[in-house]
């Protein structure tokens, strides 16, 4: 379980057909998976946003006036697997920052991530509370495109946990697409270089996310954002 407020800027992210994670990332700006939300891009009215708390039950719920999602996305290859929700209100929360492509070494493949969502674990289907797991390796493109035997773009997509049938490892799962990948940058604060996006079986080999934390993907996430600086996350506790 995750501590009340360590990730304020964890969002949980509803349709009729989906229940996801996402980010907060900007002031009203809440990052999530494109499968999360392409078939209602025309209808934003029917997605609706939480946050304000890691207990489901206590989220503070908030309507969204636009989802944008990216025009590159592949369902069929999940390429470019990114959509930004507008809310209707402002949350009060702080919005975690999004990594600058010039701070690859934070991310680098074998340093641990961090990982957190609402989906599911071996011992509930879906928990009240916000999970986290803060030693989830990145794991080299090659190694991981070889691991599902092609299909993963290194321009897109990368990848963490190196997770076997024998050797569990944790992992995000259904339920958890949307939410952050993230990285401990130089000052002792998260920051934001993934997207949870596919993979194989929980918790038996890489979890595969959106690349934010490299162009393309970082520029369309900016781009969305203003392109100017973002507020640094909080410092670790």
């Amino acid at each position: 379980d995750a501590s009340e407020g360590e990730y304020p800027y964890a969002a949980y992210v509803e349709t009729a057909a989906f229940s996801c994670t996402g980010t907060l990332v900007g002031t009203a700006k809440v990052l999530t998976a494109a499968h999360c939300v392409d078939e209602v891009e025309a209808l934003p009215r029917l997605v609706t946003v939480g946050l304000g708390s890691a207990n489901f039950n206590d989220l503070d719920t908030y309507d969204v006036a636009a989802v944008d999602v990216h025009d590159g996305y592949n369902p069929l290859t999940d390429q470019n697997d990114l959509a930004m929700l507008t809310l209707t209100a402002t949350p009060p929360e702080a919005p975690l920052r999004v990594i600058d492509t010039n701070e690859t070494s934070v991310w680098a493949t074998g340093v641990d991530l961090t990982i957190v969502g609402w989906g599911e674990t071996e011992q509930t289907d879906f928990p009240d509370v916000l999970q986290e797991a803060t030693n989830v390796p990145r794991i080299d493109d090659t190694a991981c495109d070889n691991h599902y035997g092609g299909g993963v773009d290194s321009d897109t997509m990368v990848c963490a946990g190196d997770g076997t049938e024998q050797n569990p490892q944790e992992d995000t799962c259904a339920g958890d697409s949307g939410g952050p990948l993230m990285a401990t940058d130089t000052n002792g604060a998260l920051t934001l270089v993934g997207v949870t996006s596919w993979g194989g079986e929980c918790g038996e080999g890489p979890g595969v996310y959106a690349r934010v934390g490299s162009d393309p993907l970082n520029g369309w996430v900016k781009e969305r954002l203003g392109g100017g600086p973002q507020p640094p996350a909080p410092p670790l506790n």
